[in-house]
């Protein structure tokens, strides 16, 4: 057996491609330490660190720290024991860093405990190992083994050391070595590697070995093995893939599965040889010769190359594909056979070769939205047609654009529907070899999602209208029967609805609320009871696809919180059991429900479930043992009390009682928890203060200011992306009250106010009993004085008060008649006003007519022209008075308000039909765009002389070929009523006289004329019914007069 120096081989070989594993990187820029790191190690709390060219590197789950040699050399190799002590190897150097009291970090050298002679003898140790009780320090010509406190040397050449369960081995020239009762002894397994070439070996499950020969074929070594079979090949297929490749190191993992290292490249296989999962070469700017391979307590795997350090999440059952692994585009459909899987993309169709990666199928350039398995046979609806596909074969059957669904028929194999983005559904029929398409007449709609029932109807679902239940006749050349199904109809909305049929025949609808069902007897959809029990009200399913054990696998929503992927595992007694766990990993925050998500996804096999998200094809792994239920640590890094640092690292000081100056203090936690480290979530509380949990936050840090006195407990834990928690850990301490608040103060206080008490008895009695005296004497004198003189006063007080209240009653009768009579007079001289300026015109210029008519000085044929002026003039003088008895009848106080509910569409269309022809003689188009069936609350008589006036003034300042619009809008439990010209307009002082009793208004655009009532009308029986009135108008553009009113109940 021979050990010779590893020399790589770079030959270019194809390397074991699979899917990918998450990556998070720590370039140097964030590690902040030298090029190069050698080896890792963890220590309980699952704290790491590096050995680093610059020193160790330690990194605890938030910040990288360095912890430099006194001589600031490199360090080769770092191992933790499990009291947290940090043993490290350097050239010429090995020693170990141990916390002091307040919990910084110093470096102990162990070369001291050497013989000076042999001091020199010390190379570069490159092994670090904790074993048991013992630390041996390895440079391949010495070990040294520390342990308790006495630093032992073994003159031993050898090429590394080897944990394996319980035992460590040694490797040498002439085989293994295995450690016991402080020296190394061969072991007699060592026979089976008699006259092989050893590259590497390592520890493999139950004691046994994995090594590699200079062949690179890589063996199982069982020292249990039967006499003929301790030594067998681990996977023939295996070691003809790893022939010529540049093997750097293999690594044994818990879960069975190796890590084969390349110089670029890392790739994972299982027990049986067969790739797993890769960490593809952009990962690394340089190759990995020099580099580690880790797992950590979370079963993660970290590694390096130089200047970057990569973790690599292995104990998940989630990795991916992407264009790394040849898939170009967004990711839209997923489809397979019984021996072949596709992608389609929106760049067009992929196929996967076996377990490695995707290849494009040439002809298939575009969207391909769905795949469908009909008859034994793969279709693909695509945006240049319909394809059959049979592995890397692709035969076009129709050209189409905007091919979106295919739906299959059950009785016919021979005929299929297409569904399209812009032209409606089409049936395919299949004569002879070839495909025909014919279109059926009927429906339109956009098509995406499209299933046939029992009963035969096609049911037809659109991103942003609702779903479609559809009724072919014989021919199936047309729609006999559609039914329309929305928000009306049970849907909880009319986006993100989406057919889907389920292996036993039922029809489900993936909808924003959940899953939908179509109840045939209420002829509505309504939320599926089982999927609704496990998902609740508010889950959005996007997409889902069905596993021929009956599970359920989406892409779906939590509103406000996250989009993410699911599974219902259905159960021995046929109900579902909701996770969510996995696929926390590749949530994506979402704060409102998007539409149109192109999610797909498929069962691609047994342990490989694949889902579409964007330009990445996860894959799930069901079968895979994961370890979320592990537990995992938190750690107060660092407490401060004002500006002193009282605890640090785990290490305090032994006085925590503080003073009352130092009570506000600040806290730093940690955890040690890698995996997406930024979305871990952190909860405290502080007993003694405020003794409830915190809300979930992303901070680390907690802060409390002038605390009182007392003793307190600061707890915090952690939540991982998992939603795991952690176990709290606590920090206690003690704030110690102010002097002027301690018992001897108290004490003094107590003292200090018994004497004075005492002492202001005494003085205040003397002084009491003096003031006694001399008041007797005084009062004696005063009362028959001050008897004779209130009785007096309270004779006059009573006489004032009866004439100071008679004097107010007459001034208060004097204001109120004098308010009366003001007016009185103004609605006099108002009534004379309009009677003389405003109704006098009209009928007088109706007199006129008929003098001339009666005179014979007017012709029939003038008389005709003159008949629609007359019109005008008496409808305008009816408005007049009608706004006339209504102003003097309100002035009067005789005008109640009689609220009713009615359709006020129809009062205005009546006012619209009553001054339609005053405004087709001034050429003005009037038009009523109040929305039909609007219910009110108010009292219609007045409603309908406010639309009169504000028509009627509206059409008066609108010059011809003028617009006069009625229109409508919902204020919350208001409806605004508006009408708006595009007359003459207003100034902006003109508009506050317009409710003021003592304005005219101006003369129309005619010569109209008006009294100027009628907005006051509108203001006060407006504000009347509740609703308010509001004028906005520019001059010379136009105007538009606004009122509210309630809506109706009905509404």
């Amino acid at each position: 057996m021979r050990f010779p120096l590893l020399v790589l081989t770079l030959i270019c070989q194809p390397a074991l491609f699979a899917q990918q594993l998450f990556v998070q990187p720590y370039p140097i820029e964030v590690y902040k330490g030298a090029t190069q790191n050698w080896v890792m190690a963890q220590d309980r709390q699952g704290v790491s660190y590096f050995a680093n060219n610059d020193g160790v590197l330690r990194y605890d789950g938030t910040s990288w720290d360095l912890m430099p040699l006194p001589n600031k050399d490199f360090v080769s190799s770092v191992a933790v024991d499990a009291r947290g002590e940090i043993y490290v190897g350097s050239v010429n150097e090995l020693g170990y860093f141990q916390k002091d009291d307040v919990g910084i970090y110093q470096y102990h050298s162990l070369m001291p405990q050497l013989p000076v002679e042999h001091r020199k003898n010390v190379k570069d140790i490159i092994e670090t190992i904790v074993f048991d009780d013992v630390v041996l320090f390895n440079d391949l010509e010495s070990i040294y083994m520390y342990s308790d406190g006495k630093l032992r040397i073994l003159n031993i050449y050898n090429y590394g050391l080897i944990t394996q369960g319980t035992h460590l081995y040694l490797a040498r020239e002439n085989g293994l070595c295995v450690y016991g009762n402080g020296r190394f002894q061969s072991v007699d397994f060592n026979t089976e590697l008699e006259g092989m070439a050893i590259w590497l070996i390592t520890g493999y499950i139950q004691d046994s070995f994995l090594v590699l020969d200079d062949q690179n074929k890589l063996w199982v070594l069982n020292p249990q093995g039967s006499l003929h079979g301790k030594l067998r090949p681990f996977s023939e297929t295996l070691n003809v893939r790893l022939k010529g490749l540049p093997i750097v190191r293999i690594t044994s993992m818990t879960n069975g599965n190796i890590a084969i290292v390349l110089k670029d490249e890392i790739h994972i296989v299982n027990k049986n040889g067969e790739p797993l999962y890769s960490v593809p070469k952009h990962w690394f700017e340089d190759d990995m010769r020099d580099g580690f391979v880790f797992e950590d307590l979370q079963h993660n795997l970290w590694l390096n190359a130089n200047s970057i350090i990569l973790q690599v999440i292995t104990s998940s059952p989630l990795s991916f594909y992407d264009r790394h692994n040849g898939i170009k585009g967004t990711i839209l459909a997923l489809g397979k056979t019984a021996q072949h899987q596709y992608a389609g993309t929106s760049y067009g169709i992929f196929y996967k070769e076996s377990k490695e990666s995707f290849s494009f199928l040439p002809g298939t350039i575009g969207q391909t939205w769905n795949f469908y398995n009909f008859n034994q046979r793969l279709y693909a609806a695509h945006e240049t047609g319909v394809f059959e596909l049979q592995g890397k074969k692709t035969t076009r059957l129709i050209d189409h654009y905007g091919v979106h669904a295919l739906c299959e028929l059950k009785r016919r194999s021979d005929r299929m529907i297409m569904g399209t983005s812009t032209t409606g559904i089409w049936l395919l029929e299949k004569r002879g070899s070839a495909w025909h398409k014919h279109k059926i007449k009927g429906f339109e709609e956009e098509t995406r999602f499209m299933q046939e029932d029992e009963e035969g109807n096609i049911w037809i679902s659109h991103y942003n209208k609702g779903i479609y239940k559809l009724r072919l006749n014989g021919k199936m050349d047309s729609v006999i029967s559609k039914t329309f199904y929305d928000r009306n109809n049970g849907l909880p909305s009319n986006v993100n609805n989406r057919i889907y049929r389920l292996r036993d025949g039922k029809i489900i609808v993936a909808t924003a609320n959940g899953i939908y069902s179509y109840s045939q007897i209420k002829d509505r959809f309504e939320p599926e009871a089982k999927f609704t029990r496990v998902l609740g009200k508010e889950f959005c399913v996007y997409t889902l696809t069905e596993g021929p054990e009956g599970n359920i696998y989406f892409w779906g929503a939590v509103p406000h919180d996250n989009e993410i992927a699911g599974m219902l595992i259905k159960q021995p007694d046929s109900t579902l059991k909701l996770l969510l766990t996995p696929f926390n990993k590749v949530a994506v925050p979402a704060h409102e429900l998007r539409v149109d998500i192109d999610a797909p996804v498929l069962v691609a096999g047994p342990k490989e479930i694949w889902i579409g998200q964007g330009k990445k094809l996860l894959s799930y792994n069901p079968a895979q043992k994961t370890f979320y239920e592990d537990l995992f640590s938190v750690s107060i890094k660092k407490v401060w009390a004002k500006d002193s640092l009282i605890f640090i690292n785990g290490r305090r000081q032994s006085d925590l009682d503080l003073p009352f100056a130092s009570n506000n203090l600040r806290f730093e936690f940690v955890s040690a928890f890698y995996e997406s480290p930024e979305r871990m979530e952190y909860q405290y509380k502080l007993n003694g203060f405020e003794n409830k949990w915190s809300a979930w936050a992303l901070g680390k840090e907690a802060f409390f200011t002038n605390l009182p006195e007392g003793t307190y407990t600061f707890s915090v834990r952690a939540k991982n992306l998992y939603k795991k928690i952690s176990e709290p850990v606590s920090f206690s301490f003690h704030i110690c009250p102010p002097w002027y608040r301690t018992w001897w103060a108290y004490s003094i206080y107590v003292i200090l106010f018994v004497f004075f008490f005492y002492l202001g008895i005494v003085l205040n009695t003397r002084r009491i009993r003096m003031q006694k005296i001399e008041l007797i004497k005084k009062v004696g004198e005063k009362t028959i004085e001050l008897t004779a003189m209130n009785n007096e006063i309270l004779a006059q007080n009573e006489e004032i008060s009866a004439i100071n209240e008679d004097v107010h009653k007459k001034n208060e009768e004097i204001r109120q008649q004098a308010e009366e009579l003001k007016k009185s007079n103004l609605t006099k001289d108002k009534l004379f006003s309009i009677v003389s300026h405003d109704l006098r015109g009209p009928i007088r210029q109706v007199q006129d007519i008929f003098n001339l008519v009666e005179m014979n000085y007017v012709s029939e044929e003038e008389l005709r022209t003159l008949l629609p002026r007359l019109k005008e003039g008496i409808s305008q003088t009816l408005n007049l008075t009608d706004n006339l008895l209504y102003w003097a009848k309100n002035q009067m106080g005789g005008i109640k308000v009689k609220p009713s509910d009615f359709d006020v569409w129809g009062i205005v269309e009546e006012n619209v039909q009553l001054f339609r022809p005053i405004a087709k003689n001034k050429n003005i188009h009037l038009i009523n765009s109040v929305e039909g069936s609007l219910w009110v609350n108010a009292d219609s008589d007045m409603i309908r002389l406010v639309l009169r006036n504000l028509i009627n003034n509206a059409i008066k300042f609108t010059k011809g070929d003028g617009k006069v619009t009625i229109g409508s809008e919902h204020h919350g439990n208001y409806i605004m009523i508006f009408v708006a010209d595009t007359g003459i307009g207003l100034a902006k002082e003109e508009i506050s006289l317009f409710f003021n009793e003592d304005h005219f208004t101006r003369q129309g655009t005619s010569g109209e004329k008006g009294m100027g009532l009628g907005l006051i009308l509108c203001q006060e029986f407006i504000g009347k019914n509740g609703g308010t009135l509001t004028i906005e108008s520019e001059l010379n553009k136009g105007s538009k007069f606004s009122f509210t009113i309630k809506k109706a109940r009905r509404n």
